[in-house]
This record gives structure tokens, sequence and C-alpha cells, in this order.
């Protein structure tokens, strides 16, 4: 009898052994509304590659405790998609429907089109712990499509406490990080560009509307001179 229980808790043992752990994947939290237009306006941003350290080239979430030289990996916490996509995408979602208001179009992400300006973006840093806080550092530029002359460009630097001591509790702080300089970038542009832009589509819709009206009244008398000479 001994031995009969014991072969049944050493298969039981052997079975909890080869289970394996499932993997969790990561993605930031997509911020913004929905937008829909059917007209947009001519100038264009496209938010090029994002660039990051070839320490977070990996599909991994990463640990790095405050000033050292250690990086945990886990291959149980892992990336739904590219850091550099998700970042870019994110970026997106921010400037979309706010640079659209003010006369400039975000390009689709998977467009290969040049804009009349380009945004770059370094990430310098982004790392944390599931029990302390994040930190994000990135540079950022935007370009006239000729590559000679930089708009207007900066340095976002912050970090944010991690919250419930998890993995996802450190992706959503990265998130809130990245939509952070998002805004960042943002509030730059709008100051610099928005308004000039905005004026130009102001400009087009009118123009458009005008002709569209000049149009419309051209038909109207050549239909009454046609009434008129059928009199």
């Amino acid at each position: 009898m001994l031995r009969i229980i014991s072969f049944s808790l050493l298969v039981l043992l052997l079975a909890a052994c080869g289970r394996s752990q499932p993997t969790t994947y990561y993605a930031f939290k997509a911020e913004g509304h929905a937008v829909s237009a059917t007209q947009l306006p001519k100038t264009t941003l496209r938010i090029a590659r994002v660039a990051i350290p070839q320490y977070l080239e990996r599909d991994s979430v990463i640990l790095r405790e405050p000033n050292s030289v250690a990086i945990t990996v886990d291959s149980l916490n892992v990336w739904a998609e590219p850091l550099g996509d998700g970042i870019r995408r994110s970026v997106h979602t921010v400037l979309l429907e706010p640079l659209l208001e003010q006369g400039i179009t975000v390009l689709p992400l998977s467009t290969e089109a040049n804009g009349t300006y380009a945004l770059f973006i370094d990430v310098l840093r982004l790392e944390g712990t599931k029990n302390g806080t994040a930190h994000l550092t990135a540079q950022w530029s935007l370009v006239a499509n000729d590559n000679t002359k930089i708009v207007c460009d900066g340095i976002y630097s912050d970090e944010k406490e991690v919250q419930a001591g998890t993995y996802a509790g450190l992706v959503e702080a990265e998130g809130e990080l990245v939509t952070g300089c998002a805004r960042q970038i943002l509030e730059n542009i709008t100051a610099r560009l928005a308004s000039s832009a905005r004026r130009k589509w102001t400009d087009t819709k009118a123009r458009g509307y005008t002709v569209a009206w000049v149009s419309s009244s051209k038909k109207a008398w050549a239909s009454t001179a046609r009434y008129l000479a059928s009199e």
C-alpha cells in the first residue's frame, strides 16, 4: 500500500514539474478617441521609426534596479509587439485627433510617404522594477521634410511609481510615461505649427466652398437663361 501511495505522489510531482507556466503578453493602453474624417489637411506629419537602446531590443519586459548594472529578463513576461512599435503607436494615438483639429494630418504608421514634417524619437532609457518606479528618458525632434531644419525639439525625462508590484503595473506606469512624452511633443508642435496650419486648412476649405457656390450659381443662371430664351 505504501508503495502505491509513493508511486502516486511521484506521478503527481512529475506532472506538476512538466506543466509549464503560461506566457503573459503586454501592450501599452491606447490613448485618444475614435476619429472619423473624409477630408484631411494637406499639412502632414510622419512619425519615424522610434530608436531604442540595444538592451531593450528584446521580447521580454526587463527589470532594472536604480543605478544597477544588472538587468533581469523574464521569458514569461513579454511584449505583445516590438517595443519601438508600441511606443510609436502610442505617440500616434495621442497626436492624431488634436493635430487634426489644428490642421495637421498625422500620417498612418504604415505609410512610407514623406510628410511635410517628420518626428524622430530616441528612447535613451525605459526601465523600472515591479516594486519601485518606472523611468523614461527620451529625446525628440521635429524636422522639416528637407531634413535641413529642426522646427522644434526637446528632452522628456520622468518617473512614475509602479502600482500593485506586478509586471502589469510596471507596463502601465511605462505606458503613462510614454503618453506624457507624447503630450510634451504635442504641446510644442501646437505652439510652433498648429496655428498657421489651421489657418491654411480653414482657407482651403473656405476656397472650396466658394468655388462650389460659384459653380452652383453659374448653373442656376444658365438654367434661367435657357428658360427665358424659350419664352
